[in-house]
């Protein structure tokens, strides 16, 4: 039986677009019409990380707590690429792992839009680890 966690994420504010111009040149766009997002939304996604993380064995026996914070890459077909952990929990490696296990085995996203075209973009999001 899995603890009573109280499992959160939170999404940044710190998102930008990346759209390929050509083969050799990458534009940055600081605002677009549309982000990427999960399916569903925020609070989907909130669910999604609350239904399918797992809070790492060895952190509750540690009694570790704290945020992982993630940025990957929405591609333009919706999938989640060029994840990194920006931020982690101290002595809890594991728990990087963990967050970024969940965000791979996501399901598509909604690709971001920009001028009325479907773009890369970035995205950062937050995984809190709580007892």
């Amino acid at each position: 039986m899995k603890p009573n966690l109280l499992i959160g994420a939170m999404l940044l504010v710190s998102f930008f677009s990346v759209g390929q111009t050509d083969s050799t040149e990458v534009e940055i766009f600081e605002d677009y019409e549309e982000y990427a997002e999960f399916p569903g939304g925020p609070a989907a996604l909130k669910k999604y990380l609350a239904e399918n993380l797992n809070y790492p064995e060895s952190a509750i026996k540690k009694k570790i707590e704290g945020s992982v914070y993630v940025r990957f890459l929405v591609t333009k077909n919706g999938e989640i690429s060029n994840l990194q952990v920006k931020k982690s929990i101290p002595d809890c490696s594991e728990c990087s792992e963990e967050a970024i296990r969940v965000f791979k085995s996501m399901p598509r996203w909604i690709p971001a839009k920009n001028n009325g075209e479907i773009v890369d973009s970035y995205f950062n999001s937050k995984v809190t680890f709580k007892h």
